[in-house]
This record gives structure tokens, sequence and C-alpha cells, in this order.
């Protein structure tokens, strides 16, 4: 027999098996006219309940504040041999700590704005955009820029800044925002299956404002009603909000009554995470109950990433690494686990080689060798760790 009448052979008795169902199916109805169909098969019944996919979880990263002054941005510049600048150094011991992380957060203190002044230092601060390009190559995806030194070279310095970290594709830029439309759109970080949302206020501008007709905005932490829009079109847009909180009293790791305030109020509209920072020093950390249930993580302020600033307080800071958690059959995504990992801004005589070191790799040595001793021989290894851990 051929081959194509073998195969039109196997076609109709295909068919007639078919039909023949077909029409058992039919008498079986006819028979029992109220009886239910019975399933097409328990495999298709199965694969339309598809098992609850496994919780799935992030790590992010939180630092404090990077506060380049001229000693860093003048060492860096020494360190490229005249060819721009080397911010290599600086923060050469701490860039293991921040690999593999998904999310990782920064308050850059200092306006990024050399595309319109030149580098200055305190009390008005603009760093070289080398810095951003260092924090990006650091792995730095979520950079705040509001606090108050935002408008140290008042609305030019604001928008070259703002212009500058378009240059960064990979980094979502909060706190400082164009207009009114990109105020209102909801600044969201997604990493696999989680959504993350940031929103950067500050308590203060030194003084300082953008000017009556500009159509650029930020956010204080007085606007209560601003806040609460922003909020909750945050939790609409995403997982996790998180805020970053410029705030409180410079010099001291006592938490202010008015960060208490705008913390708990923060809570009672349902953030998630609270960074503060502005102190330049460590404070608390701690959670704070939500009316919803949940627990919004706080952490007060988590002192200087860098700086060359000249008072014992101001050397040891902190890193967080939180773990965020999102779980499909409860549906909601919050931390699951939190660490605080110490870190310390060491120089030498002169402010020189200025860098950060993990706490992990300090030693009684290298703190005896601090340059911050020359004014406060109180500083050494002992007062660093009651410090991380007051």
């Amino acid at each position: 027999m051929h081959k194509k009448q073998k195969t039109a052979l196997a076609l109709t008795a295909t068919v007639i098996m078919l039909l023949a169902g077909v029409v058992a199916a039919m008498r079986v109805a006819m028979a029992n006219p109220g009886a239910e169909p019975p399933p097409a098969s328990s495999q298709l019944s199965s694969q339309s309940q598809p098992p609850t996919p496994e919780p799935v979880t992030l790590r992010m990263v939180a630092v404090g504040d990077n506060l380049i002054h001229d000693s860093i941005y003048n060492q860096a510049a020494r360190r490229a041999g005249g060819q721009g600048y080397n911010f290599d150094f600086a923060y050469q011991h701490i860039a293991p700590l921040l690999k593999g992380a998904d999310v990782a957060f920064i308050n850059q203190e200092t306006l990024l704005a050399t595309a319109v002044a030149p580098p200055a230092s305190y009390p008005r601060f603009n760093s070289p955009t080398q810095v951003g390009d260092k924090l990006a190559e650091l792995g730095f995806n979520v950079v705040n820029h509001a606090n108050n030194h935002m408008f140290d070279l008042g609305e030019k310095g604001y928008a070259a800044t703002i212009g500058y970290w378009q240059t960064q594709p990979g980094v979502l830029l909060t706190g400082a925002y164009r207009d009114n439309q990109d105020l209102h759109s909801p600044k969201v970080l997604r990493a696999g299956d989680v959504s993350i949302a940031f929103i950067g206020m500050t308590e203060r501008t030194n003084g300082l404002s953008l000017p009556a007709d500009t159509d650029m905005r930020y956010i204080s932490t007085d606007e209560t009603q601003l806040i609460e829009e922003l909020v909750a079109m945050a939790k609409r847009s995403a997982d996790v909000v998180v805020v970053s909180a410029h705030w409180g009293n410079e010099g001291t790791h006592n938490i202010s009554d008015y960060q208490r305030e705008k913390a708990q109020m923060l809570a009672d509209l349902g953030v998630d995470i609270i960074l503060g920072h502005h102190s330049h020093t460590i404070q608390p950390i701690e959670y704070l109950e939500r009316p919803d249930g949940g627990r919004t993580l706080v952490a007060y302020s988590l002192g200087n990433f860098i700086s060359a600033q000249s008072s014992p307080w101001n050397m040891p800071a902190g890193m967080l690494d939180i773990t965020l958690t999102k779980d499909y059959k409860t549906g909601k995504t919050g931390v699951s686990s939190v660490f605080f990992v110490p870190t310390v801004t060491h120089y030498g005589s002169g402010m020189s080689d200025i860098t950060i070191y993990p706490l992990s790799d300090y030693t009684p040595q290298m703190a005896d060798t601090h340059g911050v001793r020359s004014k406060y021989p109180i500083f050494n290894y002992k007062y660093v760790i009651d410090t991380v851990r007051s």
C-alpha cells in the first residue's frame, strides 16, 4: 500500500473515532439532561490553577551623606595626574560591600553642577560630576538630592544637577524635580518582580529658595498634604515605598521631636522604609507601628558616607543591608531582615588620603593615626566602637 493511502486511512479512522466519541457523549447527555458535562481531563484542570509562586527576595543597601569637601575633590584631582578627577581611592575599601545589591541608595549632599560653575566647598558646595560617575560605577542606582545644600547655586545649579543625572540612565533620581509633572510622577525602581517607589524631602534649605517663577520643584517635610498625595500615588505604583528624609539637627546622636513626629506621620501613611540623614552622625534605628498592622523601618540618620569634616562624631557611620521579601500568598512585600554595617571615614594628617573603611577592616592602630586626633585626642578605636553600639 502506498504511503499516501496509509495516511488517508489513518486520518479516516481517527475521524470515525472522534465522531463516535461525540455521539456517545450526546447519548449520555440526552439520557441525563440535568447532569454536568465531564471535565475535559484532570491534566487540563490542574493547568488552569497554577501553583502560587514561591516568595522572592531582593537586597537593598542604603548609606548616608556623600559630603564632598574640597579636600576630597582636590585629592581626586592629584590622583588623576591633571586628567580630571579620580575618586577611586576614596571608595575602594567600601566597594565590596555594595556588590550584589539589587538596589543601592545614597544621599548626594552636594550639587554636581560643574557644567555651569567651578567646584566649590563649604558653605556652598559644588562637586565635579566625576563623583556621580563613580557612584554609578559603584552600583548606586538611587540618588537623593533633597537636602539643605540643594539650592547652593540657585536655579542654575539645581537644573544642572538634574541634567547631569539624566546622563546616567541606570540611576533613579529622587528629591529634585524638573517641574510639577515630574514631582507627581512616581519614581519607581523595578528589581525582578519587586517594585520600589522613592520620595525625597528635606526639612530645610539653609534659607535659600528657587525663584518664584521657576517650574522646578522640591518637597519640604512641612508640606503634609502634598506628602500624603505623593505617598498614596507611590503605594498604588509600587510594592514598597521608601522616603528619604533630610531632617534633624547637625552634630548630635539624639533624635529631635520634629523627626519623631514626621516619622510617625509617614508610618501612619503606610511608608515602608524611612532613610534619614543630615546630622552627619549615627542616630537610632527602630520600627514604628502602623495603623494597617505593618511596621515602618526608620533609620533616623546613617551618618556620613564620606566627608572631610573635622569632629570625631562625624567619622563613624553605617550602611543598612536590607532584605525585602515579596510573598505571593499574602500579596505583601516588606522588610524580612535588616543589618547595620558600621563604617569609618579615615584620613591622615592634614586630611590626606581620605577614604572609607568597613569597621570590620578597621584596626586600633589605624584609629591611632587618624588625623582627627590632632584636635580631638578622644578619638580612638574604642570611641568608634562605643559610638556604633550606642
